[in-house]
């Protein structure tokens, strides 16, 4: 015991011997953060309400060191948004008739839709002529929720599939109603400072509702079987996923409001408007959604576009979810080339990639300078042009709900920029 404890005021003494002769080096100096001067150039107001630094909870534990819950905050939101916005991000949908055919909610829901489409009369079962064929049929499985986070219905639209259509035999025309974005903009700007009232419309079953001119046939769905198996359905009205379906829809519904007193914008053709004395009506049509607003008497602070569900989409498509995010989309100072590293084994991957950012962009002008680079490279992307682009994903999850305020306080002038050229 006495040489254990000599042995221990030895280890003791030669420890503090050490700590004598070490060098203490002075701290760090603290450099002082300066938001980069090019960021003056935006003039879009960003809300606080899903400023990035927002955590979750400072006391989350994740094994994850860059975990989503550290760039997504929920504090500002009420408890009835809170519940829609765990809705939509839990609940999955199916892919395919097998897996939808396993629940009892769906089995009913391609019944109801069955029913729906037989009601509104648009097939007729008959006989497939020599010279004709017919095209398959797919579903799509859709939830749709209230705003309070609870199932409202569930959807199992049948889609045609359009692509397998012949121009000038199944159809002739091709066009799908699709408001510009700096319309829609501008639109929901007017509301916001005017403090007009702002509605959205969803139709139901909308290209259901157009005719049908063409002699089109399709197999039987999936899931439901013909006494006579060479028996098919002969369309008498359009269908989601025919090429004409949104042209036949959109031609009705433009005739419709015609006959109330609405007028077509020349400027956009899917603006329409209506004024009588001192009330005024505005409708953005974007394929089957529809905008309505007026001028009543409306009090808020303003409106917030934001695609944070479509952000997180992209980001679990691409794998990035788990990625450590990144403070700026893209370097200062990069130019992708072209012939600057080796191609990438599937281009359609990036392709696809790019084309959901651009539409990103609509609500985020803070990747539109990088987007629109990397958009210049979708013939033959390389691997640089692919890093460059989870690059941009990157930057995404450091704000997924980041998106632009439409103060109701700003002034109601337009400002217009451009380039020297």
């Amino acid at each position: 015991m006495e040489e254990a404890q000599v042995a221990d005021i030895n280890l003791e003494t030669n420890t503090n011997h050490l700590d004598q002769d070490q060098v203490v080096r002075p701290p760090r100096p603290q450099r002082e953060r300066r938001v980069p001067q090019r960021l003056d150039d935006y003039v879009c107001t960003m809300p606080q309400s899903v400023m990035p630094m927002q955590a979750l909870s400072q006391s989350t534990n994740s094994s994850d060191p860059y975990a989503l819950s550290n760039c997504v905050s929920y504090n500002f939101f009420s408890s009835t948004h809170l519940n829609y916005l765990a809705a939509i991000s839990s609940i999955d949908e199916p892919k395919s008739f097998s897996q939808a055919i396993k629940n009892e909610n769906w089995r009913e829901a391609m019944r109801q839709e069955i029913a729906a489409l037989e009601k509104n009369g648009t097939w007729t079962i008959e006989t497939l002529p020599p010279d004709k064929r017919a095209m398959d049929s797919k579903r799509v499985y859709k939830i749709k929720f209230k705003p309070d986070g609870t199932v409202e219905r569930y959807k199992a639209r049948l889609v045609a599939k359009g692509f397998t259509q012949i121009e000038g035999l199944d159809f002739h025309e091709t066009f799908a109603p699709v408001a510009k974005m700096v319309i829609v903009r501008t639109s929901l700007a007017l509301a916001s400072i005017k403090h007009w009232e702002l509605h959205q419309l969803d139709v139901n079953n909308a290209f259901l509702q157009g005719d049908l001119h063409e002699e089109v046939y399709m197999k039987i769905p999936q899931g439901f079987t013909c006494n006579q198996s060479n028996k098919v359905c002969r369309l008498r009205k359009s269908l989601y996923g025919l090429r004409q379906a949104s042209k036949n829809w959109f031609e009705k519904f433009t005739t419709s409001l015609e006959a109330v007193g609405f007028k077509q914008s020349k400027a956009d053709y899917s603006l329409f408007t209506l004024a009588i004395t001192d009330s005024f009506v505005a409708i953005l049509v974007y394929v089957d959604d529809i905008v309505i607003t007026s001028n009543d008497a409306r009090t808020t602070e303003g409106i917030v576009l934001s695609q944070r569900k479509y952000a997180l989409d992209i980001l679990t498509e691409s794998g990035m979810l788990g990625a450590k995010p990144s403070s700026f989309p893209m370097e200062q100072h990069h130019r992708p080339g072209l012939a600057s590293s080796s191609p990438i084994p599937d281009p359609s991957q990036y392709r696809r990639l790019v084309g959901r950012l651009l539409y990103l962009i609509i609500t985020r002008p803070d990747i539109c300078y990088s987007i629109e680079i990397l958009a210049q490279f979708m013939e033959e992307p390389k691997q640089e042009h692919f890093d460059a682009a989870m690059k941009v994903l990157r930057y995404v999850k450091n704000s997924p709900g980041q998106g632009i305020l439409l103060s109701s306080s700003s002034h109601r002038h337009l400002v217009a920029y451009c380039d020297a050229d």
